[in-house]
């Protein structure tokens, strides 16, 4: 038997074994591949799922809190003023704003004295509950908790009513005894009422979850949005009090929400008798998810209810059929391929090609080789080798070049950074030594001055800060350079924070015949690093100071724009040529536009840094100017999250 034709057989029953046994090993773990990716994605929905729950009822403390603060309410407390309509005006607009269905006032004796909605109140028993028991011993508590019947209807009018649920057995369902659910489950948060020394009261809320559609459609919304698999809903969340759906995004056959409907019994089992967490296929309501379910514990740590977030089965289900038999005609396609083709090159082609091959894939991995052998290669196989072999030489020349400039360049710059911080750094001290000594005699607090020592301090004082600002500069691009310019956001008011800075500016205007307008919006709030925020807003409006027009006008705008916060600095001077905006962010590059910007200098870092620190935040800055528009610079950073309504646009816009 010739040798190609052994090679060939040879070849050919290596093939078919591997074909049949990767063919073997592959179905099986595409589908088990499959299962397990979807119930790890479940797992983390889950996760993401209860941050939306505790996120609600973080929004609920945080609202209460900001409400216990208030003047009105403490008052209204300590003097045993229920009736105050100042009182029932403040506690309305903290219900609204924290979305609360109840809101009332225990005394330090436990007694509800006021409810909003109803008015003055006095009802025993509101230090039993768990929560206002701990608020009025300083404690702010929240959680989740079962009200009865009679307690909804002494919270709010109509609370009773919307909690009432028929409940409907389903397949795999256990059994129950009830016919109608009455309780609710509610989110409830308790906060003392501070007033000198410890509380006088606590303030209580919550909303009440039966039938409450807005956080369950948040969570579906955020983790599968409206996806849907063959006219199903992809993607489901539900809130169950027990073993009842009180709140849900599943459907029944008919199309409409499964309130009402209860959990299989191997789930109830699990979640709500042995308190554990279930991650595997269930049957929900009339079809198989995989799903995950997490038992919600009371503040006395009992089991009230179940958190659960699915996505159906099937479409996985139909997917691992359809990735099989692929891979399946894959394989047998690429089988009888290899056999095709093995016979012509079993002998002649591939001892050479291989030799390249191994080194070609040395030379991608970093490993320059050693010169290819064309022994027994065809006459084009040896040319290409032989390029291959020069290649790969003048390759490893080049990159040894290459390497050693790199290391040069990269000590050079690392020498000049290290020399930059430190010398900006070490500079700080003295310089701000030398501002409080000239802050001193300026404000002749070190003794009078004659109107010749006045004038020279005023020039040393001026000196001293703008060595101040190239300083700090300089040791921002250190920081930048070295990659460590780093923010640390904050809770900030716009107006509390721009005002000052933009005040700052208007000595230097007013001598320039300039006025600085500011346009800003009350109560928006940013998460930025205060810091940061500054020396963007110092270099904006230090540099419209510069360059605007005598007489002219410099304006400084927000506006909240969703979850940002969007900025404006304008000034009216002469627009910036356009072959200086190309390059206009660069590091050392000084604008030339404007009647007295032949006069100034400045370290040309002022909107590099800027761009760095915007971009720091997530955000982004930019030019606009041309004839008649002025110059114009904005950029936007991150609206602070903190209220409910806020919580929810920023989930969606993290989902989008």
């Amino acid at each position: 038997m010739r040798l190609r034709t052994k090679l060939f057989l040879g070849f050919a029953m290596v093939v078919l074994f591997f074909a049949v046994l990767s063919a073997w090993f592959g179905v099986g773990l595409i589908q088990t591949q499959n299962v397990r990716e979807a119930q790890d994605r479940v797992r983390q929905d889950l996760q993401s799922a209860w941050g939306s729950y505790r996120g609600r009822l973080d929004g609920i403390a945080l609202g209460l809190e900001l409400g216990a603060g208030y003047p009105t309410v403490a008052g209204a407390v300590r003097d045993d003023r229920w009736a105050d309509p100042a009182l029932a005006a403040r506690l309305d607009d903290v219900g609204r704003l924290a979305g609360l269905d109840f809101l009332g006032i225990v005394d330090a004796e436990g007694v509800v004295r006021f409810r909003a909605g109803a008015g003055e109140a006095r009802d025993p028993g509101g230090g039993d509950d768990p929560l206002i028991a701990s608020a009025l011993r300083g404690q702010a508590g929240v959680g989740t908790q079962v009200f009865s019947a009679s307690r909804l209807e002494a919270e709010g009018e109509g609370l009773a009513a919307r909690a009432r649920l028929d409940l409907r057995a389903t397949e795999r369902a256990r059994a129950r005894d009830d016919a109608v659910e009455t309780r609710g489950l509610v989110l409830m948060a308790a906060v003392p009422v501070p007033d000198g020394d410890g509380p006088v009261g606590v303030l209580y809320g919550g909303v009440l979850l039966n039938r409450n559609l807005d956080l369950v459609d948040t969570i579906r919304d955020t983790l599968y949005g409206d996806r849907l698999y063959q006219g199903r809903p992809f993607g489901t969340a539900t809130i169950f009090l027990g073993d009842a759906r009180i709140a849900t995004t599943v459907l029944r056959e008919t199309g409409e929400r499964a309130l009402g409907t209860l959990l299989s019994s191997e789930v109830a089992e699990s979640v709500l008798d042995r308190e554990e967490s279930w991650v595997d296929r269930a049957f929900v309501v009339y079809d198989w998810y995989l799903a995950a379910y997490d038992p919600i514990h009371d503040p006395q740590g009992e089991v009230v209810g179940i958190l659960y977030v699915g996505i159906l089965e099937r479409p996985f289900r139909d997917l691992a059929v359809a990735v099989i038999w692929r891979y399946v005609g894959l394989a047998a396609a690429a089988t009888l391929g290899s056999l095709v083709i093995a016979l012509p090159f079993a002998s002649w082609v591939a001892r050479p090609i291989q030799r390249l091959a191994g080194a070609a894939r040395q030379l991608e991995q970093g490993a320059y080789p050693s010169p290819v052998s064309a022994r027994l290669a065809s006459e084009e196989t040896a040319e290409l080798i032989q390029a291959f072999n020069e290649m790969a030489a003048a390759l490893q020349e080049r990159e040894q070049k290459l390497a050693e400039a790199n290391r040069e360049l990269t000590e050079l710059n690392r020498n000049y950074m290290e020399m930059l911080g430190f010398v900006t750094h070490n500079l700080n001290t003295p310089l701000a030594s030398m501002m409080n000594y000239a802050y001193l005699l300026r404000t002749e607090k070190a003794g009078p001055l004659t109107d010749r020592q006045r004038k020279a301090v005023g020039v040393i004082d001026h000196t001293v800060r703008r060595m101040g600002d190239m300083t700090r500069r300089y040791l921002n691009l250190s920081r930048i350079e070295s990659g460590h310019l780093t923010p640390a956001p904050t809770r900030i008011q716009v107006a509390d924070l721009v005002r000052p800075v933009a005040d700052g500016f208007e000595p230097g205007a007013a001598e320039a015949g300039m006025r600085i307008a500011a346009d800003l919006p009350e109560g928006a709030e940013l998460h930025a690093d205060p810091g940061h925020v500054r020396e963007i807003l110092d270099n904006l409006i230090g540099n419209a100071v510069k360059y605007g027009r005598t007489g002219g006008t410099i304006t400084v705008a927000a506006a909240v724009d969703g979850g940002r916060i969007r900025f404006r600095v304008h000034n009216d001077g002469e627009p910036i040529p356009p072959e200086q905006q190309a390059r206009l962010f660069r590091k050392y590059v000084r604008l030339q536009a404007g009647e007295r910007s032949a006069f100034l200098k400045g370290t040309g870092l002022g909107l590099f840094i800027c761009r760095h620190m915007v971009e720091a935040h997530g955000g982004q800055i930019e030019l606009v100017t041309g004839p008649g528009l002025g110059v114009e610079f904005r950029f936007d950073l991150p609206r602070w999250a903190g209220k409910p309504e806020q919580a929810a646009e920023a989930a969606a816009g993290s989902a989008t």
